[in-house]
């Protein structure tokens, strides 16, 4: 059962992210966001210094635009490596999740 909730959780809290950077930033704005984002990462430690914390902040706000607009890199990617490897590219979620 735990791999069952592990394979439903990650999807919902990057849902959750989503909706969060997207409500916050249309609220606020991008740079106001982006700075409080941005403390958010040093004080957790997830950056090394203050730019590294801002780099990280704008790359998740761009992300969160690609997702909007239906950009998906990592499909592309999955689906182009999948080929190389000689696999048909999947249609859906169906068989993604790690055995």
């Amino acid at each position: 059962m735990k791999k069952a909730v592990k394979a439903v959780q990650g999807p919902l809290v990057a849902a959750n992210e989503h909706y969060h950077c997207a409500r916050s930033v249309a609220r606020n704005g991008a740079i106001k966001h982006a700075s409080a984002l941005a403390r958010v990462y040093v004080r957790n430690g997830d950056a090394n210094d203050e730019v590294d914390a801002l780099a990280l902040a704008l790359h998740d706000i761009r992300r969160m635009r690609q997702q909007s607009e239906g950009i998906q890199p990592h499909r592309e990617v999955h689906y182009a490596l999948r080929e190389d490897d000689g696999l048909e590219p999947a249609t859906s979620g169906a068989g993604l999740a790690p055995a």
